[in-house]
């Protein structure tokens, strides 16, 4: 028996998922639909809104993306279509990451939010991270 058997169905369920049925949720999560099931991020309306939040949206070159794609697949950014997606912030640049994409697709956070949060992130913070 599987640990995930006992989620059935789910005990939340994402943001995104509520308005489906339970056991459809659960089959996507973690059972027969798994993998199977694809979710979207309109990239284009993400970048207006970082824009409007103050910041500047960009794709990495390929190159970048090549590079990164031969990190460690815990240290690796998100890669899409061969570009890594990244938020200008003052004088650094923020590459959109998994967590943030959990926190939309997820745990209810809106894409507003999560930009603002990383627009907000000290200077000097920003620095050290980059």
């Amino acid at each position: 028996m599987c640990l995930n058997d006992a989620f059935w169905p789910p005990i939340a369920r994402p943001l995104f998922f509520r308005n489906i049925d339970a056991k459809l949720v659960g089959e996507m999560i973690y059972g027969r639909l798994m993998f199977r099931a694809f979710l979207y991020i309109d990239w284009e309306e993400f970048a207006k809104i970082v824009e409007a939040e103050g910041g500047r949206f960009s794709w990495s070159s390929e190159k970048d993306a090549r590079r990164a794609q031969a990190m460690k697949a815990n240290r690796r950014p998100v890669i899409v279509r061969r570009r890594i997606p990244q938020i200008h912030v003052r004088e650094a640049i923020w590459q959109v990451t998994d967590p943030m994409l959990v926190q939309i697709l997820f745990d209810g956070l809106t894409p507003r939010s999560v930009i603002r949060q990383t627009l907000d992130i000290p200077i000097d913070q920003i620095l050290l991270l980059s």
